[in-house]
């Protein structure tokens, strides 16, 4: 998605990577989607428990920092 009248949240998205980062999480990528304000992250690890440890605590960091910006985030994992 680019251009303002595709992409919607994109200083959560920011944000939300840099905090991850910021906490050691194994963030791969962002990107955004198909749908305006639809985005998605990818966390990775060799170690599929780190892999599972890293994407709960960044879904936890999302709920943060949407909950300050008054924010719903619906997770899907695939």
């Amino acid at each position: 998605g680019v251009g303002v009248e595709s992409v919607e949240g994109r200083d959560i998205v920011e944000e939300h990577l840099q905090v991850c980062l910021e906490a050691g999480l194994n963030i791969t990528g962002i990107n955004a989607e198909v749908m305006v304000g639809q985005w998605e992250y990818q966390i990775f690890s060799k170690d599929p428990y780190k892999a599972a440890d890293d994407m709960w605590a960044a879904r936890w960091l999302l709920e943060k920092i949407c909950l300050k910006k008054h924010r719903v985030v619906i997770f899907q994992v695939i």
